[in-house]
């Protein structure tokens, strides 16, 4: 027999042999084996990690699985939604929370070409919860929320074990949801009676801005905690003065380019409008006779009113141009005892 005839006899024989074994045998891949929808998922468990991580575990009884979808709900919430995707046979998975407050469900089930199977059983975790409680000798004089609602600010003043007869200023941060204490700071002129006495957060909810009794205006960072700037704006006359001076009221416009600042004294009372980004004056401030009551800033943050109480049933609301302080108008009115409705004296335009 040629040597041509022996190689074309032996492949002829492996080709008839390999067609005649059991191919059932023959390990398929997960794509070839996906005519049905996958094995659900089962033993799901959720445990805390580190106080602020979810560690998720599962295990795997599909083989033909091309990957996992976990969903996730709050404890507040009704309804799951799709947290991630995981690839095929993975069975652990850790989810940072960046906090130590939460309460959270999940469910988690296999996908593959064809479908996902059903959901596994749900696994409930709740994270430490601590609320704020301000203790001892102090008070809040000023609260507000971010303006995405997830945080809550105060800002007052504490006595210290060593100074029964002084207080220190203090800023509180906490999660608006849960009441965990986020940061408990201490503002930076911590001086006998220089407790923080309002705040403001700025409109996208990054910085806090707080001013003290001292006159002192403070921007703190509202994730991290830390001071950015301070400057004194509004100095004290008399350090041991009880009433007036210092700020009494602060707010950022809604474009955030300014911040304007309120000091009530005994006999001229203070506006001052800040550039937000350095805490200095665009111009010199703004004095009004009597006590400055409120002051708001135009949608469009282009006018400022004020509205001063001059005693005596008489009040004054007058207009300014956010940005160069120049009066737009002016209203004297006077307040009849026991009647509904003010007579105006003076109005300027």
């Amino acid at each position: 027999m040629s040597k041509l005839l022996l190689n074309f006899t032996c492949i002829l024989i492996t080709v008839l042999a390999l067609n005649g074994c059991d191919r059932s045998s023959i390990p398929t891949s997960p794509i070839d084996s996906e005519s049905v929808t996958p094995t659900e998922v089962a033993n799901l468990k959720a445990t805390i990690v580190d106080e602020s991580k979810i560690l998720l575990t599962w295990e795997d009884e599909a083989l033909n699985e091309r990957g996992f979808e976990i969903f996730e709900r709050s404890g507040s919430e009704s309804e799951f939604i799709l947290l991630m995707r995981t690839a095929a046979n993975v069975t652990t998975v850790l989810i940072d929370k960046h906090r130590r407050a939460f309460d959270y469900y999940y469910k988690v089930r296999a996908i593959n070409g064809i479908g996902a199977s059903g959901f596994s059983d749900q696994a409930h975790v709740v994270g430490f919860q601590k609320a704020v409680t301000v203790s001892g000798s102090g008070s809040l004089r000023d609260i507000t929320f971010s303006p995405d609602g997830s945080q809550i600010a105060g800002v007052g003043s504490w006595q210290t074990s060593t100074d029964q007869d002084a207080d220190f200023g203090n800023l509180v941060i906490a999660n608006a949801s849960s009441g965990e204490l986020i940061h408990l700071l201490e503002t930076s002129s911590n001086y006998p009676y220089s407790g923080s006495s309002c705040l403001s957060y700025s409109p996208d909810g990054g910085t806090l801005t707080l001013g003290n009794e001292l006159g002192e205006i403070e921007c703190w960072d509202a994730i991290n905690g830390e001071l950015i700037i301070s400057e004194m704006i509004m100095p004290r006359k008399d350090y041991w003065h009880w009433w007036g001076s210092g700020v009494s009221d602060l707010t950022y416009s809604n474009n955030g380019r300014f911040i304007v600042v309120a000091e009530n004294d005994d006999d001229i009372s203070s506006i001052a409008i800040l550039r937000a980004n350095s805490l200095k004056l665009y111009y010199p401030k703004l004095n009004f006779s009597g006590m400055i009551a409120d002051f708001e800033f135009s949608p469009d943050s282009y006018m400022l009113a004020v509205l001063v109480d001059g005693g005596s049933n008489k009040g004054v609301l007058s207009l300014h141009r956010a940005e160069d302080g120049m009066m737009r108008g002016c209203l004297s009115l006077k307040f009849r005892a026991h009647h509904p409705y003010p007579i105006i004296l003076m109005a300027k335009h």
